[in-house]
């Protein structure tokens, strides 16, 4: 058997009501989706301006809550 002297870190974690995690895991499935969906309706040339624009986006939002 190997062994090592470094510990690994034991994380706790509380459980959440099963409701709560499978409405988080379908909001993200949701915005992933509506985001592929838009990303492929555009032509490639399109593409990586849509992006940044949402980058942009994203990052006002994160600075106004602040």
């Amino acid at each position: 058997m190997i062994q090592s002297s470094s510990q690994t870190p034991i994380y706790r974690h509380e459980p959440s009501s099963l409701a709560a995690r499978i409405l988080q895991v379908l909001k993200l499935f949701w915005q992933f989706s509506n985001f592929y969906g838009e990303y492929n309706s555009r032509p490639p040339s399109q593409r990586r301006k849509f992006v940044s624009q949402l980058d942009s986006i994203d990052a006002s939002a994160i600075r106004s809550t602040k």
